[in-house]
């Protein structure tokens, strides 16, 4: 269960920051709203993916060349970009803020930094999918792909057979 709630929380996230990325399509205040739904879905992601973490950080210094240590600075780095890239959104705020009562003076050193932020968080998430790629198809086949094909696999149904046939069927 944990595995599918896991694909589906990265589905979420993934559709989250698609949508959310584009601003002119969704519209300021939309985006702003999505860009905060997708902070909570990541920090249930990291808590999925904690007993990970810590087991990562415990032998990253031991193997030189351990597979995961690139995954994880990766990781690192996305953490840090998509905080900030948070951080600075919420800086120049037009709707969820002043939602909240708040009011902050945004200047345009904040926007170039929320698009900056935007786009190193974009490339680096490609790259955390990428890593992850054997993982995605592996749950994507199991749980999305399978149930899919076996609402379209044919039925073995009883056969009818005509009254005057059953003697030659014995």
């Amino acid at each position: 269960m944990k595995l599918r709630t896991n694909l589906w929380i990265d589905l979420a996230i993934l559709a989250a920051f698609l949508v959310a990325g584009q601003p002119r399509l969704t519209g300021e205040s939309l985006h702003e709203w999505l860009g905060l739904g997708l902070g909570l879905f990541i920090l249930i992601h990291l808590l999925l993916h904690w007993n990970w973490i810590q087991q990562v950080v415990l032998r990253f210094f031991k193997n030189l060349f351990h597979t995961s240590r690139l995954k994880f600075l990766v990781d690192v780095f996305l953490f840090i970009a998509f905080t900030g890239l948070m951080m600075s959104g919420v800086m120049i705020s037009h709707s969820v803020l002043p939602w909240l009562g708040i009011t902050l003076a945004s200047g345009g050193a904040w926007k170039a930094v929320h698009s900056l932020l935007a786009n190193v968080t974009l490339v680096l998430a490609a790259v955390h999918f990428a890593l992850s790629w054997n993982w995605v198809k592996t749950m994507s086949r199991r749980y999305l792909a399978a149930p899919l094909a076996g609402l379209f696999k044919p039925r073995r149904s009883l056969a009818v057979v005509p009254a005057e046939n059953r003697d030659t069927l014995r």
